[in-house]
């Protein structure tokens, strides 16, 4: 699992900067650098406010800083620069992960307002709130047809044309992934190339990938609202099993202190006092109910003699079994 997971991680961040961020550089609009592996000269870093803590994403924020505080600066992708890091070892980190970028990038771009309009109408140039448009935009069929098929069987369409549609879209999927990697496969030299030609299995998984992937990111527009800013999140599985942990030891708790003794000598106690009383007024009933028997006609009859009572005839009794 871990060696899939590395694998999309490798082609992934090879298509995102060998096309993604050197298409950013070509037009001006590089939205951040790596935080892993970037170099900036020394007068040009020195005139910013360095690495800031205000926000999870402290390599985008520094971006911005160098777009504001120096217009006319570059920041570009090299493209002959070759960086290795380590791959991601697990979901939970990769949620870990995604859900601090997301949330870095509102976060930065809240920080920075004096760019929320710059290049909003020009098709190129650095514009953060065209990339976050145009991503969000991208990213919203996704979210529709995922709630969207399932519920179509509701309304009355065969579960068979369902799950057609499911497949022929990730068959669709497969195909652009295979796009991507044929693209990677052309533009990579020496052991990336050789790597990229063993891995061309991915094209079937990386759909999947970007899938969860994409709701990962989605948690990260929500985290602002609901969590503090943190570094390191926990992931929904985690989330839920420690929440059901603590349930179950509430309840084991719970039950512990029903069987011990204060308890069931309240328990008794309450019984003692009130069974008495309930087995009196049940004889009492009992006994009512038999000396109406005995005047005649029964219950019922003598409800229907005293309704034609009139109001100064009933006694106190009457009007009770009137009601």
């Amino acid at each position: 699992m871990n060696r899939i997971l590395a694998e999309c991680e490798f082609m992934e961040y090879y298509f995102g900067f060998h096309v993604g961020r050197q298409f950013q550089t070509a037009t001006n609009s590089l939205f951040t650098l790596a935080g892993a592996f970037s170099a900036f000269r020394a007068d040009v870093l020195l005139r910013t406010q360095l690495y800031s803590h205000s926000t999870v994403s402290e390599d985008t924020d520094l971006t911005f800083d160098l777009y504001e505080r120096l217009p006319g600066s570059k920041v570009a992708v090299v493209a002959e620069a070759v960086a290795y890091l380590e791959p991601t070892a697990s979901v939970s980190s990769i949620y870990a992960q995604r859900v601090r970028w997301q949330r870095g990038q509102l976060e930065v771009v809240a920080t920075h307002r004096g760019l929320l309009t710059k290049g909003l109408f020009r098709p190129w140039g650095f514009s953060p709130v065209r990339s976050l448009a145009v991503d969000h935009t991208l990213a919203f069929p996704r979210m529709v047809w995922t709630f969207l098929l399932p519920t179509l069987v509701a309304f009355g369409y065969p579960a068979s044309l369902v799950v057609s549609a499911i497949i022929a879209m990730y068959l669709a999927y497969v195909v652009i992934e295979g796009l991507f990697w044929l693209t990677c496969l052309l533009l990579a030299r020496g052991g990336a190339r050789q790597r990229l030609a063993a891995d061309w299995w991915l094209c079937l998984v990386m759909p999947i990938y970007r899938f969860f992937i994409f709701w990962f990111r989605l948690a990260g527009f929500f985290a602002p609202i609901t969590e503090p800013p943190e570094w390191r999140v926990q992931d929904p599985l985690s989330l839920t099993k420690d929440g059901a942990l603590r349930a179950a030891n509430g309840f084991a708790a719970l039950s512990l202190s029903l069987i011990t003794l204060k308890p069931a000598q309240g328990l008794y106690l309450a019984c003692r006092r009130n069974i008495p009383t309930l087995l009196r007024r049940t004889l009492g009933a009992y006994r009512w109910g038999a000396q109406l028997r005995r005047e005649g006609a029964g219950g019922l009859g003598y409800v229907r003699r005293i309704s034609r009572l009139t109001p100064s005839e009933e006694s106190p009794e009457d009007r009770f079994l009137a009601q």
